[in-house]
């Protein structure tokens, strides 16, 4: 998976609660043979069972939530099923058939709806090796997103399109950026990725780029891979609790997808100690 946010256009798939703990899919999983389906979970996956053979599914390696989900034939591929226990005591049943007109390619499942479309925009992606606990990071990430701006210093602007740090936040271990991406152009804004890197301050000529480049343990916010014409974005990325030396500095680079509207944000240590206790 290139970025946490390499999220492609998505559809409805209504859920209906059949029992307490389990969740039966009312329209089939349509899976092809050339394009894989990404499935995001609220909760982390914790056991899989496909059908039949000729189903594959692979859990996404750097995330706990995400399934990709594909035919291994275009010819002989027979009606089967798919069934996933996720973290939260959650199961959940799909009726999985083939098309070879693929029309989505990730589905977002939401478990706390029983008749509404299972889809958020807002759905999280969870990442591995996160020792927090994921309930807590969602609801502190939902505060953080309805929490008014608190910085105005951090941000980057050019060709109508500009990139912001809008809070910064404590909670216990966890350290929280609410990131907003605003695109005032008439082009869309297509991410190619988001990368979160320590560096020092200034670099030397002569002296070697050191980077340590760090990894976002949750997100959560509108995980499109385009900020559309005339539309903002904002996302709450939240990390383990870190600070840096006087000398370093955070920099959080934003690139775009065959173009050259590349955004670069640098945080102090200072930005960093200010942070808002998060509560909710």
């Amino acid at each position: 998976m290139k970025s946490i946010l390499s999220i492609l256009p998505i559809c409805l798939l209504f859920i209906k609660a059949a029992a307490a703990q389990s969740y039966y899919i009312d329209k089939p999983l349509l899976v092809g043979y050339n394009k894989t389906v990404s499935i995001v979970f609220p909760f982390a996956i914790k056991n899989v069972d496909r059908g039949s053979r000729y189903l594959l599914v692979q859990k996404v390696k750097e995330t706990a939530n995400v399934l990709k989900v594909k035919a291994s034939s275009s010819t002989s591929f027979k009606e089967t099923n798919l069934t996933v226990i996720t973290a939260d005591g959650k199961l959940y049943s799909f009726i999985v058939n083939y098309t070879a007109d693929l029309p989505i390619s990730i589905i977002h499942i939401n478990s706390e709806s029983n008749n509404l479309p299972a889809i958020m925009n807002n759905q999280p992606v969870i990442l591995n090796n996160s020792q927090l606990n994921e309930k807590e990071l969602s609801e502190l990430s939902q505060w953080i997103m309805n929490d008014k701006k608190l910085i105005s210093s951090i941000h980057n602007k050019g060709h109508k399109v500009k990139a912001a740090i809008e809070g910064i936040y404590i909670r216990d271990h966890a350290l929280f950026f609410k990131l907003s991406l605003e695109n005032a152009s008439a082009m869309g804004y297509d991410i190619d990725f988001i990368r979160f890197y320590i560096r020092d301050k200034k670099q030397g000529k002569r002296t070697a780029s050191q980077q340590a480049e760090i990894t976002p343990l949750y997100a959560y916010g509108i995980l499109d891979d385009t900020v559309k014409e005339g539309t903002e974005n904002t996302i709450v990325f939240s990390f383990e609790k870190f600070t840096m030396e006087d000398k370093k500095n955070l920099f959080i680079e934003i690139f775009e997808k065959n173009g050259g509207r590349h955004m670069t944000l640098e945080i102090k240590n200072g930005d960093l100690v200010k942070a808002k206790k998060a509560s909710f």
